[in-house]
């Protein structure tokens, strides 16, 4: 059995240990060392915001380019575009200028870890890492993050951020994630995105109408749109729609009650896990009803069946568009480019708009443009 467990770095935790040239299953002892040691490196918490980063899409519609680019296939987050970052390592570094690097939570998909450390590098801190035992969806990653981060800090806020998503320039961009944390604190019982102004009516992104305004660059949200047909994008393009990023802010109160909201089945499993995680933190077992070393280590195998049992939940479709009355949106200095680089023309112009030239480009030698959406 594959145990699943949140790795640790500062405090030297990870689910696997190896000897002699293969991973095994930690000793309990270990996982209840190691855990509280990560629990003391986090608290007391001289600042309770947090950022989860998502980093656990398998990036499908990308595959053939970088198949034939790099000669296998690897989630498009962990490749280098551009220059010598990968896209996680370029989210990453504009994280950790707004958030201390050992509060963020970078959650990975099945069998990513060997492509994450090869694509930061030696000496590159990434935080905590959280691997799922298997693909359930946008939403799972996110209230699997909240869950861990909300059993060591309850008074967490989040800030939640794409690993795939082109920004420039990003220092601007930076600035603008520093006041949008600032607008979340403020409206602590909304979810807040930061949209972003279309230059195009884009079919594949989530769209927001807007209402009113409830403050400087904040609005209300009258209601989401995940990829509409073309028309429907001309027409959201025609009257001032903005595009979602699926960056989004909350506190981690709020976030935990649109969870309990929209996806009851799930939480109530996640509720029980945070219960563990909690009695492994503060080394306190009252309400687990078994001693920690138990509950170290089998809260591991309680994570694999807790995503055995789950269907695939989808933020957008699922939450977002069904809270609009609970959720406002940011919108992002228009000198800030933002795209979604989920389909290989789209990494093509971006480039192209800042006089830059795709690395995948010269090793291609455009010998396949169909590759290039041409």
């Amino acid at each position: 059995m594959r145990f699943i467990y949140l790795i640790y770095r500062e405090a030297g935790l990870d689910n696997r240990v190896q000897q002699k040239g293969r991973y095994c299953q930690p000793s309990k002892e270990a996982v209840l060392k190691n855990s509280r040691q990560a629990y003391q490196g986090v608290s007391p918490m001289q600042d309770n915001l947090w950022a989860i980063v998502l980093a656990g899409g398998e990036g499908d519609r990308m595959r053939p380019l970088i198949e034939s680019w790099l000669g296998s296939a690897r989630p498009k987050q962990y490749c280098t575009f551009v220059g010598t970052r990968s896209m996680l390592r370029h989210t990453l570094d504009r994280t950790n200028r707004v958030v201390n690097a050992n509060q963020v939570v970078t959650v990975i998909g099945k069998d990513h870890l060997a492509h994450l450390r090869a694509s930061l590098g030696e000496g590159i801190s990434s935080g905590r890492i959280l691997e799922q035992p298997m693909a359930r969806g946008t939403a799972t990653g996110v209230f699997l993050a909240a869950t861990y981060i909300l059993a060591a800090d309850p008074n967490a806020t989040f800030v939640i951020l794409p690993s795939d998503h082109f920004v420039y320039p990003e220092p601007l961009f930076v600035e603008e994630l520093r006041e949008f944390v600032r607008m979340a604190e403020a409206f602590d019982n909304r979810l807040i995105l930061v949209g972003v102004k279309p230059d195009r009516p884009e079919p594949d992104y989530g769209w927001i109408q807007t209402g009113s305004g409830q403050g400087e660059r904040i609005k209300q949200v009258r209601a989401f749109w995940e990829k509409p047909a073309y028309p429907q994008a001309a027409e959201f393009l025609r009257r001032g729609d903005l595009w979602n990023t699926m960056v989004m802010a909350a506190k981690g109160r709020s976030l935990w009650r649109l969870g309990k909201s929209f996806f009851p089945a799930m939480m109530e499993k996640f509720e029980s896990l945070r219960s563990g995680l909690e009695a492994i933190y503060h080394g306190d077992t009252r309400g687990v009803g078994a001693d920690p070393s138990k509950v170290a280590y089998s809260h591991l195998s309680l994570l694999q069946e807790i995503y055995e049992e789950l269907t695939p939940a989808d933020f957008s479709t699922e939450l977002l568009q069904w809270a609009s009355d609970q959720t406002l949106v940011f919108e992002m200095d228009d000198r800030v480019l933002w795209c979604d680089w989920g389909r290989p023309e789209r990494i093509w112009n971006s480039l192209r708009s800042i006089r830059k030239t795709p690395r995948f480009s010269e090793a291609l030698a455009l010998s396949r443009p169909t590759l290039l959406g041409a």
